[in-house]
């Protein structure tokens, strides 16, 4: 059952999605760096995500303590203080982010229960009526209905993932 119910004047409070995204496109295009691929993106993770802040620091204060270099090996001290201060900056924006993006989903996902379970009640309510003389004729939507619930529920057996209900939130719209 439904947790989170939006009423009908609730249509008011929806995002628009026009604006939202446009300021997203302009917020990314003040970061004047490419994004990385997956592959670039676990490559530089594996090498990075061992390094914590503290050692780059320690190292950092090493390195200044010696004109720059430790055991005869160049380190750039304010290049390395000014990545960290960036990285630290940078994490309320990531946060902010992530929770924004999160709260979008949660939305979405609230939206679009109400309707799931009516239709997925219809769906339910048409299997029934289908085996009636009255529910004749609309043997073929049924039919057609069915064939969609049953690939996904196939899909999500062939994937590993729990069967949703007919009607059901689609991936894109899955909490993460």
């Amino acid at each position: 059952m439904s947790t989170h119910k939006k009423s009908k004047g609730d249509a008011a409070a929806k995002l628009d999605t026009s604006k939202a995204t446009a300021l997203v496109k302009s917020l990314a295009q003040l970061l004047d760096a490419p994004g990385l691929s997956k592959a670039e993106r676990q490559q530089v993770y594996a090498v990075s995500h061992h390094v914590s802040d503290a050692l780059i620091q320690s190292v950092a204060n090493l390195a200044a303590e010696n004109g720059g270099s430790i055991l005869g090996m160049g380190f750039d001290v304010e290049e390395a203080r000014a990545v960290l201060a960036y990285a630290s900056e940078c994490k309320a924006v990531i946060d902010g982010a992530r929770a924004f993006a999160q709260r979008v989903k949660d939305d979405v996902l609230a939206r679009r229960q109400t309707i799931a379970e009516h239709a997925n009640v219809v769906y339910q309510a048409l299997g029934r009526l289908v085996r009636t003389p009255e529910g004749k004729h609309l043997v073929q939507s049924y039919e057609q209905m069915h064939a969609v619930v049953t690939r996904k529920r196939t899909r999500a057996k062939r994937t590993g993932t729990a069967a949703a209900k007919p009607a059901a939130a689609s991936p894109s719209t899955q909490p993460s």
